[in-house]
């Protein structure tokens, strides 16, 4: 009987080749790994930081200090950096409710310029997000903004304690947004709650002409 030995020139190379294939996956994945970590520490870098209430329980109702940056990118704190005597806040608490807030703005600036003692603004008191679903929101929201007025007055915070803000304001219900009036230091002095209706409109004047008597 006749035997035939096939001789595969590869095969004492064969455990060469799978360490070299190894050692490249390991190279790959330790690129990857550290290419990951700097992306997430680049976007952690980058997100909008979280916001911590400050302020002491009262039981007069009052705006908490927000500390955080308008969607033009300038510092701003509320109620500190309240220059008018009244001031319309609106309280978007979700995209759909960001949108809503577009539709008061010209009774908002109509108030505004039927006195001088009237402003405005926008703050939606989200709630605390991971840094890259910040950045996402944030970026959303200026791409859909881009009056450089309105982004001036306008700001998105990622609250640590959204329920602690909800509570000192006395605001129950998140699912329509708020629009808040406040006196230069952040008294509360009315509120109205839902989309904007022309029943809203005549409650938010009623509330801002008795501010201003």
């Amino acid at each position: 009987m006749r035997y035939t030995y096939l001789n595969y020139p590869l095969r004492a190379k064969g455990f060469g080749v799978s360490k070299l294939f190894i050692y490249r996956m390991i190279g790959f994945l330790a690129f990857f790994g550290l290419l990951g970590l700097a992306l997430a520490t680049a976007i952690i870098a980058l997100a909008p930081q979280t916001t911590t209430l400050d302020g002491e329980e009262s039981n007069i109702r009052q705006l908490p200090t927000l500390s955080g940056n308008a969607l033009n990118g300038n510092a701003l704190t509320l109620p500190d950096d309240f220059t008018k005597d009244v001031n319309l806040v609106a309280l978007p608490f979700d995209e759909e409710q960001q949108l809503e807030v577009l539709n008061y703005l010209p009774l908002f600036r109509q108030l505004e310029s039927a006195n001088e003692r009237v402003g405005y603004y926008s703050v939606a008191p989200l709630p605390n997000l991971s840094p890259a679903v910040r950045l996402l929101v944030v970026g959303g929201i200026q791409v859909g903004l881009s009056d450089e007025a309105v982004r001036a007055v306008s700001m998105v915070l990622f609250l640590e304690d959204q329920e602690a803000f909800l509570t000192a304001l006395d605001i129950t219900d998140t699912e329509q947004m708020s629009v808040l009036v406040l006196a230069q230091d952040g008294r509360l002095l009315g509120v109205v709650t839902g989309n904007y209706t022309a029943e809203n409109a005549e409650a938010l004047q009623s509330i801002v002409n008795n501010a201003l008597d």
